[in-house]
């Protein structure tokens, strides 16, 4: 089953990042737009995914960082044919056979006034060259499939590949050869669109007396992960975020259940984009204490109709003022412990290596319910340990906080040394080496 809403699946599978030598990500030039006569499109596109896919594989990227480039690129191991999904992009691969797919967004080339972005622009590289099909996520909620193309680059020119199938969620394009692939529009369009209003949280100075939330209007298939990258001092708020936008369409925020609350601008524009510079839509500023708000976003153009409303929690931030309060007070510097998921993600690599108790961890998880028996049919059926752990860990993550904390809870049980070990501070286990 596809993954389409790709925000709220993204703080499942929050990763740590990795740095990695390499070049940074430059602006790829695109000449011209090429526009080959589309063929009309069959009846038969119009059905949805799942009568024509069976059984697609979500699975949770492996992320890296280029030197002097603050975007993710993302790593996707495939295990044979079939379709296999990334959890954080939404992108869907359908392999001819094992193969290593990596992408990464670029630039749009902003010379071609012509062209619309509708999703982000992706660098597609597979050394076996084993990719059919890719799957791009669109937000159209009237999708038509006139209107929408992909764009994809051969020889340094962008050409227009018609889309061999359409649905409500996404996209399918044949793969001749990889490079760049993106959605975008043949003209611009006022419909609505399937949006999301992320949150982040972040904090002013080391002892904070107040909070800013930053609030972005976003195109619902522009990873949210892409936007942190830009922000990473701050605190992904996980809340409610879909809702319907218009192109263009002017919005205002309010902020209930709290006194004193300065929000800027009064009034804001959906640009529908897709970067490069991600700013946020509003700022709302909070005084110290504030541990619960109300937001609600208006359609000004709609007599102010409330197109989306959430109840806030600043549980981070009452974390983060705590830990500065017991900080100011011992000369002892103090860390917050890791969430269940932040640890998974953070000790990933180390996990799949160390972790030898996979079935008995995994024994624990099938009585407990948290996992299916076809689900722990696919860990016990891969080859090598490593294997076993690696789909372990997909399949908990995909679960959400609740799989992971009692993956966490059975790992601690199985192998208490190594959990002891993981969970210790970097500057404990420096400190516990030169010792040794």
């Amino acid at each position: 089953m596809f993954v389409s809403d790709v925000t709220e699946e993204y703080e499942r599978v929050k990763t740590c990042y990795h740095k990695l030598p390499g070049n940074p990500v430059t602006k790829v030039p695109m000449k011209c737009v090429k526009t080959p006569k589309p063929k009309a499109p069959s009846h038969k596109s119009k059905t949805h995914a799942q009568s024509h896919v069976p059984c697609v594989r979500a699975l949770i990227p492996d992320i890296f960082h280029a030197t002097n480039d603050r975007r993710p690129r993302y790593r996707l191991d495939c295990c044979g044919a079939g379709l296999f999904q990334c959890s954080l992009t939404g992108l869907v691969f359908e392999m001819e056979k094992k193969g290593e797919v990596s992408y990464r967004t670029v630039d749009w080339d902003s010379s071609l006034p012509t062209l619309m972005p509708a999703g982000p622009l992706f660098r597609i590289e597979c050394p076996q060259r084993c990719v059919q099909q890719l799957y791009l996520p669109h937000c159209e909620e009237f999708c038509d499939a006139q209107k929408l193309s992909v764009a994809h680059e051969i020889n340094g020119e962008m050409e227009d590949v018609h889309p061999s199938y359409v649905d409500a969620t996404y996209v399918r394009v044949e793969v001749t050869n990889l490079s760049l692939y993106g959605l975008f529009r043949k003209c611009f369009s006022h419909l609505q669109v399937q949006s999301q209003v992320v949150l982040f949280q972040q904090q002013a100075g080391n002892c904070p007396q107040t909070c800013t939330l930053n609030v972005f209007l976003l195109p619902r298939n522009l990873p949210t992960f892409e936007v942190e990258s830009y922000y990473p001092g701050c605190t992904l708020i996980q809340t409610t975020s879909n809702c319907i936008l218009s192109p263009k369409g002017r919005y205002g925020l309010v902020c209930e259940s709290v006194a004193k609350a300065e929000i800027q601008p009064k009034s804001g524009t959906f640009d529908c984009g897709y970067g490069p510079n991600y700013q946020p839509t509003f700022q709302v500023c909070l005084e110290a204490g504030v541990k619960a708000i109300k937001l609600i976003l208006m359609d000004r153009g709609n007599n102010d109709k409330a197109v989306w409303e959430t109840q806030v929690t600043l549980a981070a931030g009452q974390q983060h003022r705590q830990l500065c309060s017991e900080t100011s007070s011992s000369s002892a510097p103090t860390e917050r412990k890791d969430t269940a998921s932040e640890f998974v993600m953070k000790h990933r690599d180390a996990l799949i290596q160390q972790v030898s108790m996979v079935l008995h961890i995994a024994d624990d998880l099938l009585v407990d319910e948290i996992i299916t028996d076809e689900m722990y049919s696919r860990v016990s059926d891969e080859r090598s340990r490593q294997e076993k752990m690696r789909q372990l860990l997909d399949t908990v993550c995909a679960g959400g906080e609740t799989a992971i904390s009692a993956f966490c809870k059975a790992l601690r049980k199985y192998q208490p040394d190594l959990f002891a070990n993981l969970e210790r501070p970097t500057g404990a286990k420096a400190s516990q080496m030169s010792h040794k």
